[in-house]
């Protein structure tokens, strides 16, 4: 019997007859999405892309730190919920595939997430 389609948002099994969109900007044509996480999902996607070009022009360095001032001036509840966010993306980048190019990030997730899990980030 083969393998239930999952929904790559939350993991939920897609039946038949339920509602799903194929999610933009995946390596994987054939990945699912539910109707609940389509916006979620495809967010995640596209703004990873984004951060993806905007480290692709070599100074990191500029780019982090006005990433840290826009953010600094984004709603307090709002940088709470992005690192909330940014500790569920470690709870899933941590066991990426690696090889010799991105092998210290993952790495390094793993360490980050494992300190995550001592804190709690409260919605306020």
């Amino acid at each position: 019997m083969p393998e239930p389609t999952k929904c790559i948002g939350c993991g939920a099994v897609i039946h038949d007859d339920e509602e799903y969109s194929f999610v933009e900007g995946t390596i994987n044509p054939n990945a699912l999405v539910c109707h609940h996480c389509k916006k979620a999902v495809n967010d995640g996607f596209r703004l990873s892309k984004e951060l993806c070009d905007a480290v692709n022009v070599g100074d990191e360095c500029s780019f982090g730190r006005a990433l840290a001032i826009g953010f600094a001036n984004q709603h307090r509840t709002l940088q709470q919920s992005f690192f909330r966010a940014f500790c569920a993306f470690l709870h899933y980048y941590k066991d990426t595939r690696t090889d010799a190019r991105n092998e210290a990030a993952v790495e390094m997730a793993k360490k980050w997430f494992a300190v995550s899990q001592d804190q709690t980030l409260p919605f306020i």
